[in-house]
């Protein structure tokens, strides 16, 4: 097994990553630049964003081999937060005008919100996507968002407040937090009210179990 780490070296600065084995050995450096990098389902590429701000190269959302060759850029849009479909076939982002997506060869880049959507999240059947909206950015409500895979049946899932959406691995719930760090669990079809997990949490992550429930 291999980790992936991204190294700052100080606030505003561009990071760089590295690779190695899930022990600590076989250190490698990948790249000079880059933020948020994500493996493939596959495990054969990494996607990740680079910020032009605070590099030379172009700013978007870039995929390279695992051994940090053929890196590549997909878009030139400033992408941020990419994320892997979980057929690796797809990668949605977060664009200037909301969220985005590319194939992952780079072709057939689309707009799937014109809002300020972000932080999508795919559902692990590759039919959802879930993110979150910020109200004092855009006309629309703020909270936890849904809507199919091409941006269609685009629905509000919480009528207040909710960052980083997370699926549960079954598909059939959805964790966030809220501007004060309490973290809700809702169900995504029919939706219910959010019930209150924990105060003062934040970023929930489900445990890969919860689909077996041991």
């Amino acid at each position: 097994d291999s980790i992936i780490s991204q190294l700052i070296e100080s606030p505003g600065k561009p990071g760089r990553f590295r690779v190695m084995n899930a022990d600590g050995t076989r250190r490698q450096q990948l790249t000079t630049y880059g933020e948020l990098p994500q493996w493939s389902p596959d495990g054969t590429q990494i996607v990740y964003n680079i910020d032009n701000h605070l590099t030379d190269l172009d700013g978007g959302v870039w995929v390279m081999n695992t051994d940090g060759t053929n890196q590549r850029q997909l878009t030139n849009d400033d992408g941020r937060n990419p994320q892997w479909s979980p057929d690796g076939t797809q990668i949605t982002y977060t664009g200037y005008d909301g969220i985005a997506i590319v194939n992952a060869d780079g072709t057939n880049q689309r707009q799937l919100t014109n809002d300020d959507g972000r932080n999508p999240q795919w559902s692990p059947d590759g039919t959802q996507i879930v993110y979150n909206i910020d109200n004092r950015l855009t006309d629309l409500d703020s909270g936890v968002w849904v809507m199919n895979a091409d941006g269609t049946k685009q629905r509000r899932l919480t009528s207040d407040d909710g960052r980083n959406p997370q699926w549960s691995p079954d598909g059939t719930q959805i964790t966030f937090h809220n501007d004060y760090g309490d973290v809700f669990l809702i169900n995504v079809d029919p939706p219910n009210l959010p019930q209150l997990l924990v105060g003062n949490g934040w970023d929930p992550v489900w445990s890969p179990s919860a689909l077996t429930g041991s």
